[in-house]
């Protein structure tokens, strides 16, 4: 069964329908099954109430559904054909005949357990037992840090040492904190002293399989690498397994060995050695590693999330640079001849064919080539389908696959191999799918020499030899310095900071503040699941264009910054100097205000005296992102007010979803050398006038843009709906501009219409104003940022309205649904006012502030206090 949907139908107590579960399976996402059901229910059900979990990853697909939502306590409240608020006010006040907020997730359920303490919010449709769900979709996750067991510096020796891949390895080992390089041995290089290896002097030996059997037996070494040519390493493998046939199974003395030939990849006593496709305990448990060849990892890689899905046989067609030839002479590592050329070679029964095949279980064919380049290899890869499939979809699956790798980077355009040379992974993507929908067309990029080779073997040493999976594999910039504050630090000593793009809110915004901070402190950043909890997934337009202006005045090296990237990487280098700031994303729609969040912080912290001119072209008014005339009425005040950050601005066209994009100018002033300073002295401190009475508001701004014939009845509706709901608060029109779309026929007409968003409007003000504190729900994770790099202690704090304010918020007449929101806010507070919770998303706000705080915490180290209200700046100085 692909899917099941429970719908309760309507009662005399509950007026609408209710959709208690929708559990569907992946293969049913994929098949448009959900679709169907849903179309059935609309067509049974005119009216539907529905509650999701607000980490659900196809959120986005109920947001489509759905004519409303409210969002509150971890949940999301979703309903079509209710024109009625008090119906859906009286629906989250009723018993709960959904039993908890359904998820989607693909994730498998584990462990329960019961929860204790303070009551239910009434609003939240959950029981009082919690699910926990698994971490991540990736069924065979890095072992990370929890691998590192072994304290003690681990022997090395290599054998075959003058061939490109040993090359390669010794680079590694001499980086690595905890293996020691003692022997390596080349026939050709022997009494030679090693270069390129700085811990110790080391000198080429010609080590004869007696000579290994003599080190075995004497304890000497670790761990043996062979690195010999197809059909060499055998006589050397026999003489150290003699010695231990020698030995007790209790002996202490538990070399590993890794070969990097071909030799026993079909040997089933033999461990084969991907980490990312074999189990990685198993491969911990192992004392014989074969390496995987550098074709077959990529290949496997490149197919193994859709092997459920395949209905032929994959072809691929590899390129690979000449060092996969070896040192030895040949046509295949003849520049000349390759020059302007392409070799095809092993056109059928290709060993690494026949080592893709036995290890997915599925034949391929596959036909090498040589190209002209040193290093690297591309895989084109068709795949055809089972059943039709769309390119989101199975892009999707690879993301979630491959959940976590930091070797395994899932891209949305074809990758290149001038992109993946010197870098220690391995990129996937293009993931085009035929009109048909049955053929995929999939692109992967390795480096032979690492991934394909060296990499991948000190990644099995690490999970053999008991440390850290990545220990020792470069993940760090390539700049040398870096100016952290005041200081000069080399840049080897500065790692790069890993996030998760499903932390917290899980979309663009910590995406945005990262690439932010990481232009202003010069620190690296990786980010992988990128706005991994929105259906989709993936880098936006707007993040593309905005991060690419920051690395140009950055001069930072990026990774996977393009379109539906799952992972991108962000490492300042010097900064250039910048005239000016154009953006321009692909999208007419893209946020012209989101875009601005990103570069704003290092526009002010740049230096200089001169304000730096930025020409935004996008959306100015789109749904989810704030609009030009917020940023213009209430962002920008407020920081002018609070920072002294200070921008002249314009809107000079206004861009919709739909249609031509709009066009912002600003003049951004830099802060010089100087700390952001806050200019009010007591923002810690609760002022003694909060909003919760009427008689604080004295007066409500609007602006209106909408077609011109709505223009009076909207003045009118918020007019009569403000003095019903706020008396006394008089109505103060800022801007009424027609909005240059066409007006939609909707139900009720143009009166009705009006006056729902005018109850709308008044209502989520009233809300606010029944909360307190110093500005609305989403000004307060806007200023995070600048919270934390200001000096000193800031606070923006939000009054969780509590009995007081509560009787107080009934007494303004707000709906039933206002209320519960209230209710809601008081019940979830935080006990603790001076807990400090920087490792996970938490505190006062939306799920939008707890995030936008643990990115700070992350990338600054900043601390935060009172529920999250409260910041340690890290007091950051213009560049000047």
């Amino acid at each position: 069964m692909n899917a099941l949907a429970v719908v309760f139908p309507p009662s005399v107590e509950r007026p609408s329908a209710t959709l208690a579960t929708l559990t569907i399976s992946k293969s049913g996402w994929l098949g448009n099954v959900a679709d169907n059901i849903f179309t059935a229910i609309r067509k049974d059900f005119p009216k539907l109430i529905w509650t999701v979990n607000e980490n659900d990853e196809n959120l986005t697909w109920f947001f489509d559904k759905a004519d409303g939502s409210i969002a509150r306590n971890g949940n999301v409240l979703f309903w079509y054909g209710v024109e009625d608020g008090a119906e859906i006010a009286a629906q989250s006040r009723a018993q709960p005949t959904q039993a908890r907020a359904f998820s989607t997730l693909a994730r498998r359920p584990v462990a329960t357990t019961a929860t204790t303490g303070g009551p239910m919010s009434r609003a939240a449709f959950h029981s009082s037992r919690t699910l926990r769900l698994e971490e991540t979709t990736n069924p065979n996750p890095p072992l990370g840090r929890r691998n590192a067991t072994n304290e003690k510096a681990a022997r090395i020796a290599l054998i075959g040492a003058r061939g490109y891949t040993g090359q390669a390895l010794i680079g590694l080992l001499n980086a690595h904190p905890h293996m020691d390089l003692r022997h390596v041995s080349s026939r050709e290089l022997a009494g030679q002293r090693l270069e390129g290896y700085d811990k110790s002097e080391i000198t080429y030996e010609s080590l004869s399989p007696e000579d290994v059997g003599d080190m075995e037996r004497r304890g000497e070494v670790d761990a043996w690498v062979m690195a010999l040519p197809n059909g060499v390493c055998k006589p050397y493998v026999d003489a150290v397994e003699a010695v231990r046939a020698e030995r007790s199974s209790s002996s202490a003395n538990k070399s590993v060995i890794i070969d990097l030939s071909a030799d026993y990849r079909f040997d089933s006593s033999w461990t084969y050695g991907l980490p990312e496709l074999v189990k990685r305990e198993t491969i911990r448990d192992a004392r014989r590693i074969a390496n995987p060849g550098c074709y077959a990892t990529a290949a496997q890689l490149g197919i193994a999330p859709l092997l459920a899905h395949v209905g032929g046989t994959p072809v691929l067609f590899g390129v690979s640079g000449y060092s996969g030839a070896g040192t030895k002479p040949s046509p295949k590592n003849d520049v000349e001849l390759l020059t302007n050329n392409l070799i095809p070679y092993s056109l059928t029964d290709h060993v690494h064919e026949r080592e893709i095949s036995s290890q997915l279980g599925r034949n391929v064919a596959f036909t090498p080539h040589v190209a002209v380049w040193f290093q690297g290899i591309h895989h084109t890869i068709h795949v055809p389908l089972r059943q039709s499939m769309t390119s989101r979809d199975i892009r999707q699956m690879y993301q979630d696959r491959y959940a976590g790798e930091k070797l395994v980077k899932i891209v949305g355009e074809p990758p290149l191999v001038k992109s993946i040379q010197g870098k220690h992974g391995v990129e996937i993507g293009g993931f085009a799918v035929h009109s048909s929908g049955r053929h995929v067309v999939i692109c992967v990029t390795i480096d032979n020499l690492l991934k394909g080779a060296a990499t991948q073997c000190l990644q099995n040493l690490n999970l053999a030899l008991g440390y850290a999976e990545y220990e020792g594999i470069p993940i760090i910039t390539e700049r040398k310095e870096v100016q952290i504050g005041v200081t000069t630090y080399d840049k080897r000593l500065i790692v790069m900071i890993e996030l998760d793009g499903r932390t917290g809110e899980g979309g663009g915004q910590l995406v945005r503040i990262a690439a932010a901070l990481a232009a202003v402190t010069g620190q690296a950043v990786r980010i992988s699941n990128v706005r991994g909890n929105r259906r989709g997934g993936g880098l936006k337009a707007q993040h593309v264009s905005a991060i690419e202006w920051l690395a140009m005045a950055t001069g930072a090296a990026v990774q996977g910054l393009a379109v539906g990237s799952s992972t991108f990487v962000f490492e300042p280098g010097p900064p250039s100097a910048a005239g000016h700031v154009v953006l321009r994303p692909a999208t007419a729609a893209a946020s012209t205000s989101l875009m601005l969040q990103a570069v704003l912080p290092y526009l002010v912290f740049r230096g200089g005296d001169e304000g730096l001119p930025v020409v935004l072209h996008g959306g100015t008014h789109v749904a989810w992102a704030p609009s030009y005339d917020y940023l213009d009425q209430v962002l920008f005040p407020v920081l002018e007010t609070w920072f002294g950050i200070r921008m002249e601005r314009a809107l000079e066209a206004v861009g919709w979803s739909a249609g031509h994009a709009g066009r912002v100018r600003l003049l951004v002033h830099p802060i010089g050398t100087n700390t952001l300073t806050p200019r009010v002295a007591t923002l810690h401190e609760k002022v003694a006038a909060t909003a919760a009475t009427a008689a604080t508001i004295a007066a409500v701004d609007a602006t209106i843009r909408a077609p011109p014939e709505a223009h009076d009845l909207l003045v009118e509706a918020l007019a009569r709906t403000l003095d019903r709901t706020l008396a006394g608060a008089d109505l103060h029109l800022r801007t009424i501009a027609d909005s240059g779309r066409e007006r939609k026929q909707t139900e009720g007409g143009l009166l009705g219409l009006c006056e729902r968003i005018a109850r709308e409007v008044v209502q989520g003000l009233a809300e606010e104003v029944a909360g307190g504190g110093c500005g609305d729900t989403f000004l307060q994770d806007q200023v995070v940022v600048f919270q934390a790099l200001a000096a000193g202690r800031t606070s923006f704090w939000r009054e969780e309205a509590e009995e007081d304010g509560l009787q107080a918020l009934r007494q303004l007449q707000l709906s039933d649904a206002a209320n519960e929101a209230a209710n809601e806010r008081s019940e979830n507070s935080n006990e603790n006012p001076n807990e400090n919770s920087n490792e996970a998303p938490s505190g006062q706000g939306s799920l939008h502030a707890q995030t936008a705080r643990w990115v700070t915490a992350q990338m600054l180290a900043v601390p935060w206090f009172r529920e999250g209200t409260e910041c340690e700046g890290a007091g950051w100085r213009g560049d000047g």
